[in-house]
């Protein structure tokens, strides 16, 4: 497999975990949730932190959300219609103020959204094979004088 194509996967294995953290704790607020070298990783603010055990629920609903089989989708948005959208998340606001331009990426799958610049496959059914390895806490903007995540 190319590394471009891994990054694709797993770039999108951290939007499926955001969809699934977000149809479990919904007051949950996104940050950000790239690919990296060895896998993937998802910033949030959970109201209440989780625990390892939510390791195993939160795969579940993965794999629930994988079944339904949801088309992925890119799209433009301009960045007005962005923040209205993103307003009660101040991270992500404050993302599409530091983006240049006057359009932001908006990624879709089912009813969750998130602010990202692209790279997906083309449904959630191409994630079957992933594994959540651990919780850990960080800072916004890896700041230890910032807020918790």
């Amino acid at each position: 497999m190319e590394d471009k194509d891994l990054k694709v996967l797993r770039h999108s294995a951290a939007h499926l975990a955001a969809h699934a953290v977000l149809e479990l704790f919904p007051d949950t607020i996104l940050t950000i949730g790239p690919a990296t070298e060895t896998g993937f990783f998802y910033d949030m603010q959970p109201k209440v932190n989780f625990k390892e055990a939510d390791l195993q629920i939160i795969t579940q609903r993965m794999q629930e959300i994988v079944k339904r089989n949801l088309p992925l989708t890119h799209e433009q948005m301009p960045k007005d219609q962005a923040r209205t959208l993103f307003k009660n998340n101040p991270f992500k606001l404050e993302l599409i103020d530091n983006l240049e331009g006057e359009t932001v990426g908006i990624a879709r799958q089912g009813d969750f959204y998130d602010l990202c610049r692209g790279g997906h496959v083309t449904h959630t059914g191409m994630l079957k094979h992933f594994i959540l390895t651990g919780i850990s806490g960080s800072y916004w903007r890896a700041d230890r004088n910032g807020v918790p995540l």
